[in-house]
């Protein structure tokens, strides 16, 4: 069963031009939560969706996006560490990942390589696509191309400072993680071949 739970940490902050994410929620203001006479902190979200997944514990779950907190990858850690039928997926967050020193993130991938599944956010419309966060529009084959190339090339390169795939999400720069094959497999296919149960439909 797949969770979305909160959003980025800047959506919970002032909307100001100051904020990391102000063009991102310039082209979605309804993605705002910054107001708390209306919206609870991130930090209560986390606490009753953890709740959840550790009351069911014969319900394997996979929280979106990082379980919503890419910003924290040592609390993110510790979820894992602690609920054993969690899983997250990689999904309109590797902006966020690659802000991280390159190290760190490195050992997080290793070491939760049995409970990460790639995924990009990226969306297809009748009218346009989307890539990641937006804007939606008619993307040719180059960008789209474009798009998953930055996703590989943070997961399998150690290359420093290159673009994130979702610009319109901040203004910085990514660095690479440089996985290992036996990795890259699990967090490619196996992890959600098997969470999916896709040999159920003869998919191999």
């Amino acid at each position: 069963m797949a969770f979305h739970t909160g959003d980025p940490v800047a959506f919970f902050k002032t909307w100001d031009p100051n904020n990391e994410r102000w063009e991102e929620l310039k082209l979605h203001p309804e993605w705002s939560f910054s107001d708390r006479s209306k919206y609870p902190p991130l930090e209560t979200l986390f606490a009753q969706v953890n709740y959840v997944f550790k009351k069911f514990t014969k319900i394997q779950f996979v929280a979106v996006h990082v379980a919503g907190y890419s910003e924290n990858l040592k609390e993110v850690g510790t979820w894992l560490d602690n609920i054993p039928n969690l899983s997250i997926d990689t999904a309109a967050r590797i902006g966020e990942l690659g802000k991280h020193p390159a190290q760190e993130g490195h050992d997080f991938f290793n070491k939760y390589q049995d409970h990460i599944m790639f995924g990009t956010d990226m969306q297809f419309w009748e009218g346009c696509d989307v890539q990641g966060a937006g804007p939606c529009k008619d993307f040719n084959l180059e960008e789209n191309r474009n798009f998953y190339n930055i996703h590989w090339r943070y997961l399998q390169t150690r290359d420093k400072q290159f673009d994130h795939p979702t610009p319109i999400q901040g203004n910085w720069k990514i660095d690479g993680i440089g996985l290992q094959t036996p990795a890259l497999k699990k967090i490619y296919w196996d992890n959600a071949y098997r969470f999916y149960k896709l040999d159920r439909f003869g998919v191999v």
